[in-house]
């Protein structure tokens, strides 16, 4: 989509002072997160294979690709993200 996510560095200062820190990111950057941070929480928030194609398509935005592409790429990824937690929405 060509957007660019970063988290504030003001995080650090948080996690320092024991607040907890809640931050929606890339699943591609969470080995780097981990490196990081030694007590983070990973909750992958997810759906079945048919809801999240008709979640894609029913966008109907041409910057979305390939909407099959897109699922085999989530699932590669949601099979190698290690999650403590899991949500099915």
């Amino acid at each position: 989509h060509g957007l660019k996510y970063g988290l504030p560095a003001s995080i650090d200062y948080d996690i320092g002072a024991a607040r907890c820190v809640v931050c929606n990111v890339s699943r591609a950057i969470l080995p780097r997160l981990r490196q990081r941070y030694s007590h983070m929480v990973t909750v992958l928030v997810t759906a079945p294979p048919d809801v999240l194609l008709a979640r894609i398509a029913s966008r109907a935005r041409s910057s979305d690709g390939d909407h099959g592409s897109r699922i085999t790429r989530s699932a590669g990824f949601d099979r190698s993200l290690d999650a403590d937690v899991v949500i099915e929405n």
